[in-house]
């Protein structure tokens, strides 16, 4: 029977991520709808410390350059408590997820995390989570230098995995991500808020039976 695998993404499938949250958030700050995620995440900053070329003082010299002009005073120290306050909050988890994840395993399945994200998400993600997966494979961007969509990133993550791209399967949810996966010919699946049994049926329709 031909080993299959399923790669899990971290931010949006693991753990919560809320994008009207960001909204919410940002209204204690005054800042308009969708300031917030592009601030913190669609510049070359983000996009630097994702492949492990950026550094963290740049690219919060970028954010305070793009929430300046709705801040009042000094945009450094707003930036800075605005920063202190985000990173206090839990992170939230997608428990069904990290059941699927134990009952795909117990399956005979492989698992793994494929995520964008700095070179530190792997301490953080090992010594942080609420339970313990013994994943096959951990793929992280910033330690790569390669990050989603780009092909290589995938083909990199089938290897690390031990099973060829088309029989693993990748779950995100940011769909050109998905696409991305299967434009080397893995399955996806495009996950959106709590669509727990739409998941479990995407993958059995893919052959892979979680059990």
């Amino acid at each position: 029977m031909t080993q299959r695998a399923v790669l899990f993404d971290f931010g949006g499938v693991l753990i919560r991520m809320d994008w009207d949250g960001y909204d919410e958030f940002g209204k204690r700050w005054n800042l308009p709808a969708g300031t917030l995620v592009d601030a913190f995440y669609r510049t070359p900053e983000w996009h630097a410390i994702e492949t492990g070329r950026g550094n963290w003082d740049t690219w919060q010299r970028g954010v305070e350059q793009s929430l300046k002009p709705y801040l009042q005073g000094d945009v450094a120290e707003e930036v800075q408590s605005l920063l202190d306050a985000w990173y206090a909050q839990p992170w939230q988890y997608h428990h069904p997820n990290f059941e699927l994840a134990h009952d795909l395993q117990a399956a005979g399945h492989k698992i793994g995390v494929l995520s964008n994200a700095p070179d530190d998400l792997r301490d953080r993600f090992l010594s942080d989570l609420p339970v313990e997966v013994n994943w096959d494979a951990i793929v992280v961007s910033g330690e790569i230098g390669m990050r989603k969509p780009d092909p290589r990133i995938f083909e990199h993550a089938a290897e690390e995995i031990g099973v060829a791209p088309r029989d693993c399967f990748f779950i995100d949810d940011l769909e050109e991500n998905v696409l991305g996966a299967q434009a080397i010919g893995m399955g996806g699946y495009h996950f959106t808020r709590n669509n727990y049994k739409a998941l479990r049926f995407a993958l059995r329709a893919a052959g892979i039976d979680p059990g």
